[in-house]
């Protein structure tokens, strides 16, 4: 059985965590489900508990900016972009860099980032280090808002849920910025529009 947590219990959810556990939590957007950075075995549980292909690759998430450069390469357009948009509603999808198995991101040449603007997942991040989380669902399966909602599809599959509720149905922007242009995968509250007046330096931005 999933064990349901309270925020407060954070230290509890933190040492399973690194101890192997994967966790579904309230992000800024929807529900996630983690699993740390480096520990293949419940990266391969995570894969297993949403039924996702293992071609699929899933995003990172890190506590900050200053880390992108460690597991993605980047230029000064991705940095503009980072510096603006995160912590907040952003994947970027990057090269990848040769430190990072391909083995863990499906075999592919890139890499899918996210800082998020929550303030108790980026309290889980400072503690756990980086994470791979996706959304908290079944695969094909309606994202989740609710700890009710993930355990109504992964009870069993998971070890912990936080309580609580998140204020979104709407998963974050996916945008490529592997090549030379960028590239929107999936929009979400940001759009196309807004990333790509910062990316080609139409803004004052800072």
């Amino acid at each position: 059985m999933t064990r349901s947590v309270r925020p407060e219990q954070k230290d509890e959810l933190v040492k399973a965590l690194k101890n192997g556990a994967i966790a579904a939590f309230p992000t800024e957007t929807v529900y996630g489900l983690g699993a740390v950075y480096g520990d293949d075995k419940a990266l391969s549980r995570l894969y297993e508990a949403k039924g996702r292909n293992a071609a699929k690759a899933i995003t990172l998430m890190l506590y900050g900016v200053d880390e992108l450069g460690e597991y993605a390469e980047v230029d000064e357009k991705i940095l503009r972009l980072a510096r603006t948009f995160m912590p907040g509603r952003l994947t970027l999808v990057m090269r990848r860099r040769d430190t990072v198995p391909a083995a863990r991101v499906g075999g592919l040449d890139t890499i899918g980032i996210r800082i998020p603007d929550s303030d108790f997942v980026l309290s889980l991040l400072k503690e756990t280090g980086p994470m791979w989380v996706t959304s908290a669902n079944v695969s094909g399966g309606a994202n989740t808002r609710t700890d009710q909602e993930v355990l109504d599809q992964l009870d069993g599959k998971i070890d912990y849920v936080v309580e609580g509720h998140t204020d979104s149905s709407v998963a974050s922007t996916v945008a490529d910025v592997s090549g030379d242009d960028l590239i929107i995968l999936r929009e979400g509250v940001l759009s196309e529009d807004e990333l790509r007046r910062v990316y080609d330096e139409d803004c004052d931005c800072v």
